[in-house]
């Protein structure tokens, strides 16, 4: 019994010895796996440490790769995230580690200075000190800009006068490339409150039998309008150019029931869209819902023209 128990305590130990690697991933280094400056430190007995300039909002751990296996010599997933609340500082945050963990944010600020992170694979814990810093706020986030979230360039600006209205202006609609450099068929993209705590993406496929909930259109040269859902997928874009963005948020008045948002695109500094160089380029024309409509009458629309898009106002 006794050589039993020695041999069980000699396992135990060589498990708790192995070494594994792990990193801080998210919005702090846009997304880079096994990031050399956010390794953190093994201080021994499960406890791993980092500190740096600044962490912000919407980040994870793992070892380096995506593929959530456990860390080595562990029993936890190489995937640790949020618990589904938002993290305070100087409070341990119990962390969940499986392949649908969603990202660690913060709640009334982007950032946080001078930070240190301490996390217990013990317990899964993750501990964070540092000075909070950053204004909270709505992000176009997309693959046009690496998905950075809480970036200052990516903010949404309320619209004066206009109630759940904000605005960006200049947004440069770029294609992602593949390992050749060649430029994909599509790019996807969301709107985001910093964090990721609240997103709005396509509308998801129905199940068998179940009625769509909505239609997401991908954005592109013939149509610069785009319904999307909180909590949804990606959205699709091909369109290419610059860009002022209009966003309109309607959050649900019902728990279970999730907001909807419409996006606008207008080419980069055109009020109308008279002088357009492709004269039999198709037009459009969209309700403040983003729903296309064949017969405008009275009221306010989006009429779409090639790339170019602008308000009118129709008063039969």
């Amino acid at each position: 019994m006794k050589k039993l128990v020695l041999l069980a305590a000699i396992a135990a130990a060589s498990m708790s010895a192995q070494a594994y690697d792990v990193f801080i991933i998210g919005e702090c280094n846009s997304w880079t796996l096994g990031d050399a400056n956010y390794k953190m430190t093994d201080k021994g007995d499960g406890i791993f440490e980092w500190e740096g300039e600044t962490l912000k909002s919407g980040f994870k751990f793992n070892d380096g790769t995506w593929d959530n296996n456990v860390f080595e010599g562990t029993e936890v997933v190489a995937n640790i995230g949020s618990n589904g609340d938002p993290i305070e500082l100087d409070t341990p945050y119990y962390a969940t580690a499986d392949g649908a963990s969603g990202n660690i944010g913060f709640e009334g600020f982007t950032e946080v200075k001078n930070a240190k992170v301490v996390l217990d694979m013990n317990e899964l814990t993750v501990t964070i000190t540092g000075s909070a810093a950053g204004e909270p706020g709505w992000f176009l986030c997309g693959d046009f800009n690496n998905w950075a979230n809480g970036d200052e360039a990516a903010r949404l600006t309320a619209v004066e006068g206009k109630e759940n209205v904000f605005e960006i202006k200049g947004v440069k609609f770029t294609l992602p490339v593949d390992e050749n450099d060649a430029p994909k068929a599509e790019g996807t993209y969301k709107v985001a409150w910093t964090g990721w705590s609240i997103e709005y993406g396509a509308y998801a496929a129905p199940a068998e039998g179940e009625e769509a909930a909505g239609v997401t259109e991908t954005l592109s040269a013939s149509n610069l309008t785009a319904n999307l859902v909180q909590g949804g997928n990606n959205a699709p874009y091909t369109v290419e150019g610059t860009f002022d963005v209009e966003v309109t948020i309607t959050p649900s008045e019902e728990e279970l029931v999730p907001g909807t948002c419409v996006i606008i695109l207008t080419a980069a500094g055109s009020d109308a869209v008279e002088g357009i160089e492709a004269e039999n380029a198709p037009v459009y024309y969209y309700n403040m819902q983003g729903v296309r409509v064949d017969n405008p009458t009275n009221g306010i629309y989006v009429k779409v023209v090639g790339e170019k898009a602008a308000k009118v106002l129709f008063n039969n």
